[in-house]
């Protein structure tokens, strides 16, 4: 039961007020849109930057689409400051769509740039503190309270180091946040009571009513309800008529909360109901899961069992949708509290079980320990600075005496210095002038020779300049030569092929249909080398896209293509990502090696009776890089020279039916990449490739562009034959 009070505050530029006119921000909209057409370069990101804005007040989903857009053109750019921007713009979407998952990913891989990055750019810097603060908040959504108080300490120190009172007020609040979510409401309000006396101090009461509704919550889970509902009043009073919609929202679940335990039904329901409204409009999972909770409850008290299932299985629902860690545990409680009265025990008994685990999860005994080292951490900086500041004072004062009793020192040394230092001038002065006389020498002479140099260095520049003109033609050429030639045999192909099944439709003669059928094998494997060819060629030419990679989609997708094709008999294929593999790169040519490399296992499998075939995928992380080692037990490849297998045409075995392209390919998707591909052992028990690459792409390969007019798309014009 927590809302998004003071994340609100600090993302206050990135969101416009919903009630400013609904149709002059959709006009507003509509003309970004029209200028992102044509936008290019900076004024791309202004115009996303915008959109986010605008579409941020009503439309979450269409927000996160202009923040996505934001973040892969940062990628594309390399550019770390405007990562760390896009890459906060999608978390901000993400926790509205309470998606917490991904915005905690999205927020802990920015925050590992922004540190790397903060010394040489102070702007990146700057970002760190509100990383901290965000990622602070999901990891208390999803329930990592030791993670979320270490992150929220971290951004308290930083901004009690800026001095910035207004800012230390979102640290504090945020802190007591995760204190209230672990049941340590005395704490909690400790530091809620903190917001306010800074708010005072200040004499600024934005969002005050904020720090009083927090208080409320607190006071309830402690049991003290009428303190509560004072708190909540006080809240809508400092904020009048002119409360926001999350504060009504959050302030009604409070009060509700607190006419409950005071067994006033009717009061908690209709105080529910408008929360749950406005947690409807606002499409908040969060909110809608707690309202329907608690009616579920009340509709239990009022002996409204059919009502009371409907709610909870409703807010069952919504809460594993959407990993809401609080509610799931509120509701397992209560439905088995629930069926041990209707005295199904086996129900009671599930849940139970499900509470226990789930509770369990989260208040772990790790946890308790983590958050007081936490705390003593925070304490001791604190005891520290102070012992540090008394030790400066004396310092200080020591300082003095010592600088006073060095001048006397300073004034008798500095007068045997002049004497000697105008002696020395006067030795160097005679000096400086024969030096003087040598220098201009040897300009002279270093002038001729650079001005020699320079007419070299023009003419090597022009030869080079015609080499790579005539470079850039010749690579011209055969790109054309490849695009013509696949569209110049694709015909003849094609009438072959229909040839070959007019004939096994209108031919009884056995010997002539078999005749046709190897006729109709060759067409195949003909098609498949031009394909292969037209491969190698679209992919040194391609544009290179950087977006993250889901190995097990990739992996599944080429198992399925390969099932369908037919596997050997007793044929095992198995996989293993290791979990910390998180790959940014180009999708089409991860999945290019992997197909190649999985086919070739496949293809060239051990078919003794007394072995079971298999292809065994390995994915793990190897510093900078991503290692992926594909092993199998198949004939082996009998090469003296192991590097000759990734060269074009070159065929391993008999068994090759299309000229030995496969490894090719995987070897030039790997090297488009950055990285290598060794074939690390082969013997009659099997081969195993290894496949190293960087696990995010280089904005220097990313940002490559296809020179060549003819493959900057794939063929559409030609007919498939296969």
């Amino acid at each position: 039961m927590r809302p998004y009070l003071f994340l609100q505050l600090l993302t206050v530029s990135f969101l416009l007020t919903i009630n400013n006119l609904p149709a002059q921000v959709e006009s507003r909209i509509d003309s970004a849109k029209k200028i992102l057409q044509y936008a290019k370069g900076d004024e791309r990101f202004m115009v996303l930057n915008k959109l986010f804005k605008l579409s941020n007040t009503s439309n979450y989903a269409e927000a996160l689409q202009y923040a996505e857009a934001y973040y892969q053109l940062a990628l594309s750019h390399g550019d770390s400051a405007k990562i760390i921007q896009g890459g906060r713009m999608c978390a901000y979407s993400l926790i509205d769509l309470t998606r917490y998952e991904e915005a905690s990913k999205i927020l802990t891989s920015i925050l590992e740039i922004a540190v790397r990055n903060q010394n040489s750019n102070p702007e990146i810097k700057n970002q760190i503190k509100f990383i901290l603060n965000n990622a602070g908040l999901v990891n208390t959504y999803i329930g990592n309270y030791d993670k979320a108080l270490e992150y929220h300490f971290k951004s308290l120190e930083i901004r009690e180091k800026e001095g910035d009172k207004r800012a230390i007020r979102y640290a504090l609040n945020n802190i007591g946040l995760v204190y209230h979510n672990i049941t340590d409401d005395e704490n909690a309000i400790v530091y809620y009571l903190k917001v306010i006396a800074l708010c005072k101090e200040l004499k600024d009461y934005t969002n005050m009513e904020g720090a009083y509704v927090n208080i409320g919550l607190s006071y309830n889970q402690v049991g003290k309800f009428q303190d509560a509902i004072k708190s909540f009043d006080e809240g809508f009073r400092i904020c009048g008529g002119k409360c926001s919609d999350n504060i009504i929202k959050e302030g009604y679940v409070g009060l509700g909360f607190a006419y409950l335990s005071n067994g006033q039904n009717d009061l908690a329901k209709e105080k529910f109901l408008k929360s749950l409204e406005i947690s409807k409009k606002q499409n908040d999972a969060r909110y809608i899961c707690e309202n329907l909770s608690y009616l579920g409850k009340i509709s239990l008290n009022l002996k409204e069992e059919d009502h009371a299932e409907a709610y909870f299985a409703e807010a069952l629902k919504l809460a594993e949708a959407h990993h809401i860690t609080k509610v799931k545990i509120t509701v397992y409680k209560e439905l088995s509290e629930y069926y041990r009265s209707k005295k199904d025990y086996q129900k009671s008994l599930a849940y139970q079980n499900k509470y226990s685990i789930l509770k369990d999860s989260v208040f772990r005994e790790g946890l308790i320990k983590n958050i007081a080292r936490v705390q003593t951490n925070y304490a001791e900086r604190e005891n520290i600075k102070t012992i540090a500041e008394k030790n400066q004072t004396v310092a200080l004062q020591k300082e003095v005496i010592t600088r006073q009793q060095r001048q006397y020192y300073f004034i008798f040394a500095i007068t045997c210095l002049i004497v000697l230092l105008a002696a020395l001038l006067l030795y160097f002065t005679k000096r400086q002038q024969k030096i003087n006389q040598e220098l201009s020498l040897a300009k002279n002479i270093i002038e001729d020779q650079n001005r020699k140099l320079e007419e070299k260095v023009v003419a090597r520049t022009q030869d080079l300049i015609r080499s790579n003109q005539a470079l850039l033609q010749s690579n011209e050429d055969l790109d054309y030569f490849i695009y013509k030639t696949s569209h110049d045999i694709r015909g003849p192909l094609v009438t072959m092929k229909g040839m070959c099944n007019i004939a096994h439709m209108d031919l009884k003669d056995q010997l002539a249909l078999s005749y046709f059928s190897k006729l109709d094998l060759t067409v195949d494997r003909l098609n498949i080398i031009l394909t292969r060819l037209q491969m190698v060629n679209n992919i040194n030419t391609s544009m290179l896209k950087a977006i993250p990679i889901n190995f097990n989609i990739i992996i599944d997708e080429i198992q399925s293509f390969e099932q369908k094709k037919g596997l050997p008999p007793r044929f095992q294929f198995s996989y293993e990502i290791k979990p910390e593999c998180k790959v940014t790169s180009d999708y089409l040519l991860i999945k290019t090696l992997l197909e190649n490399l999985i086919d070739n296992a496949i293809k060239f499998h051990n078919n003794s009776e007394r072995v079971d075939p298999f292809v065994k995928i390995l994915i793990t992380r190897a510093g900078e890089n991503t290692r992926i080692i594909v092993e199998d037990n198949g004939i082996g490849i009998d090469i003296p020279d192991t590097k000759d297998i990734f060269k074009m045409f070159v065929r391993a075995s008999e068994r090759s039916e299309i000229g030995g392209l496969g490894l090719y390919l995987s070897k030039l998707a790997t090297e488009k990449l950055g990285g290598t591909i060794t074939l690390q052992k082969t013997d009659s028990k099997g081969s195993t490739f290894e496949v190293v690459f960087p696990s995010v792409l280089p904005p220097h390969i990313s940002i490559g562009i296809a020179h060549n007019k003819y493959h900057t798309q794939p063929d559409q014009s030609a007919p498939s034959i296969l």
